[in-house]
């Protein structure tokens, strides 16, 4: 099913370009932002239907940039994206029920989850 609106949020351009192909290849809306505060401020302009956060942003991390998305009202379903070992990971209470993705990506996975 096609047709998503889609907020990606990574410092990484090569990785959220990479994203943004893939789901609009599959007739997905997709914005970019590469900081947790350009993510947020996407988030507040568009309603969208996910959003995929890494974790480890530059400015606020990926779960203050969650949280401040949930401020504003929106109730998209978030998907967590982080490069980091096991031990830096967060724990479950953090990620406020949304899902962990670890990279690399599994771009088959990513568009399961998407649906």
């Amino acid at each position: 099913m096609g047709g998503r609106r889609i907020l990606v949020i990574d410092d990484n351009e090569d990785l959220a370009e990479g994203l943004r192909e893939l789901l609009e290849l599959r007739d997905h809306d997709v914005d970019v932002a590469l900081t947790g505060l350009a993510g947020v401020d996407a988030a507040a302009r568009n309603s969208h239907d996910f959003v995929l956060i890494d974790i480890g942003l530059p400015d606020i991390n990926g779960l203050e940039c969650a949280r401040r998305i949930r401020a504003l009202g929106n109730d998209a379903r978030i998907l967590f994206m982080t490069g980091y070992s096991a031990a830096d990971l967060p724990s479950r209470s953090e990620l406020e029920g949304a899902e962990l993705l670890t990279k690399p990506l599994d771009p088959e996975m990513i568009l399961q989850r998407i649906g």
